[in-house]
């Protein structure tokens, strides 16, 4: 047990640096040491919106027991600009945005104590974009064709209004937009 206890801080470091992989106990979990915090900035899945819509993003964030959050912030830039800094969600419109989540923790330690605040950050590139709603087809009308208005009238159309199916300009003499009447 001793010699876990101070190789622990060891692998620890090495992990937290990227230079190894947490170790996997037999039982296939990560055994949990004092300097290991077990926090993981989860990635933002694109989205998909309504035409004109926006959608608000925010950091995720899954911690393991015996961790305190302090703070999730998003810094999202677009072609080199930035949106919005250090911002808990961030409403963005349809395009290709880089997203940087910043997160600072604590873990308790073997004595009971907190940790001093930890910092780990993760970068994505973000994209939202515009779902295209197909546009219904019109219905074709039928073309409606009276010869005359003894024809409308027997079809039991008279009088034939001007945009009304049927109506031409040789129903309507004096042109007041009132066909046969």
């Amino acid at each position: 047990m001793t010699l876990r206890l101070a190789v622990a801080p060891a692998i620890a470091a090495l992990v937290s640096l990227g230079l190894a992989a947490a170790p996997v106990e037999a039982s296939g979990h990560r055994p949990s040491f004092a300097t290991d915090p077990g926090v993981t900035i989860n990635e933002i899945p694109d989205k998909s919106v309504k035409h004109g819509s926006r959608v608000t993003v925010k950091p995720s964030v899954h911690k393991e027991a015996g961790i305190r959050l302090i703070s999730a912030r998003l810094t999202v830039t677009q072609h080199g600009d930035t949106v919005a800094e250090g911002k808990t969600r961030v409403t963005l419109s349809p395009g290709k945005y880089k997203v940087k989540t910043v997160v600072k923790y604590q873990w308790k330690k073997e004595d009971s104590s907190w940790s001093s605040t930890k910092r780990s950050t993760q970068t994505q590139v973000l994209t939202i974009t515009e779902k295209q709603v197909p546009r219904p087809t019109p219905t074709p009308q039928a073309e409606v064709y009276y010869r005359n208005c003894d024809a409308a009238r027997a079809a039991g159309a008279a009088p034939v209004y001007r945009g009304d199916p049927g109506y031409a300009r040789h129903l309507d003499r004096d042109n007041d937009g009132i066909g046969c009447e």
